[in-house]
């Protein structure tokens, strides 16, 4: 009974967020594009939208993700390669002067399957002419020029930052942890059924295209 009541609250905690859904599914027009991410926010915003992975970067988190970006052909012809990490519960791999922690998956073989499931369906898209645009945290950059490298690479971006001072339309502030009163900064979901991030930029003038 106990058990059968907890799931009755987890399904009623979850419907609070239907009605920001098909808002935001409603809003965005654009469904031609693929998204590049440096964590988990590109997978949560695609499953917000009801639309497929199709985009490698999925239930990983990356470091030095300028590198990715900047030579993004280059790098995904590549294969991940398997990286020693007996500290970590999760596979880790590099990818050209890029890390990848596979933290959502439970082992090397699960993250390259899902890895080559995943490009032949971003190959198949961009053969398509669908637009590629890169979300990167500011944390996923080499702390020496990193940021000014993410930000030459030649796509659409928008990059998560705690610094208030930096400002564009490249940039979306989010209070740092402390300061936002979240454990996690950009995924977390409030009373209102919103994500941090999700809150913090107009998502659908991202994605269309139509920021001023």
């Amino acid at each position: 009974m106990k058990e059968k009541l907890k799931n009755i609250l987890r399904a009623v905690w979850s419907w609070r967020r239907w009605p920001y859904l098909l808002r935001l599914r409603r809003r965005v027009k654009n469904r031609r594009f693929l998204i590049i991410a440096s964590d988990c926010n590109g997978a949560l915003l695609l499953h917000d939208l009801g639309m497929p992975f199709a985009t490698p970067t999925v239930n990983m988190a990356f470091h030095r993700f300028e590198k990715l970006c900047t030579h993004l052909d280059e790098y995904l012809a590549m294969t991940p390669v398997p990286m020693e990490a007996p500290e970590r519960s999760y596979p880790m791999f590099t990818l050209g002067e890029a890390i990848i922690e596979g933290t959502h998956y439970k082992s090397r073989e699960e993250f390259l399957a899902a890895w080559a499931r995943r490009m032949q369906r971003f190959n198949a898209c961009r053969a398509q002419g669908y637009e590629i645009l890169l979300m990167a945290d500011e944390t996923s950059l080499s702390e020496n020029g990193g940021l000014a490298e993410y930000l030459a690479a030649p796509y659409r971006k928008i990059c998560f930052t705690n610094d208030p001072a930096k400002t564009g339309r490249e940039f979306v502030y989010i209070p740092d942890r402390k300061k936002n009163g979240y454990r996690d900064s950009w995924r977390t979901v409030g009373l209102s059924g919103v994500r941090v991030f999700e809150r913090a930029m107009d998502i659908p003038a991202f994605l269309d295209n139509t920021a001023p």
